[in-house]
């Protein structure tokens, strides 16, 4: 920063709140922005953000906390995360609702299974939708994997193919 130029004041995010890319910012943003600052920067931005000291003692802390987390990752694991949080964001109530009763479907399952079915939606995510259907209704693919993972695994591809690419 130049002179005695302070960064705007950013509102506190509303991380799992659901919005409308038109219709406001993503959570994404809120990080990118404090992410840039220095440790400094940040706490002096937050002290004068009027919504940030609304904001009761223990959330303030959480927010704090997810910065200084989200600060000390690599640069490409802060691009995978605000990925997912602009992601989010683009989903609906209905979808994020889907989502997280898909994940924790997902969780239910033993950690070699969850793997093997993570596995499946990365391989399926980026085909077409005639072509993906075609090796989910294949028998060796219903043969290996059980209805609740076939049906996890539809859910995943479902909702990654509702974000816009």
């Amino acid at each position: 920063m130049v002179g005695d130029a302070h960064p705007p004041a950013m509102r506190a995010p509303a991380i799992g709140t659901p919005r409308d890319v038109h219709n406001g910012p993503h959570a994404g943003d809120w990080l990118r922005r404090y992410s840039a600052m220095s440790p400094q920067q940040r706490q002096h931005a937050l002290e004068n953000d009027q919504a940030f000291k609304r904001l009761p003692p223990d959330q303030q802390q959480h927010y704090r906390n997810q910065l200084n987390a989200f600060a000390s990752k690599s640069p490409q694991e802060q691009r995978r995360l605000i990925n997912r949080l602009d992601a989010w964001g683009h989903l609906s109530p209905e979808q994020q609702k889907q989502a997280r009763s898909t994940y924790s479907q997902l969780k239910t399952l033993p950690e070699d299974r969850q793997q093997q079915v993570n596995l499946a939606y990365r391989r399926l995510r980026g085909m077409p939708p005639s072509a993906r259907q075609q090796v989910m209704n294949s028998p060796e693919f219903q043969s290996r994997y059980s209805d609740q993972e076939r049906k996890i695994i539809q859910n995943m591809t479902d909702i990654n193919n509702s974000l816009p690419h």
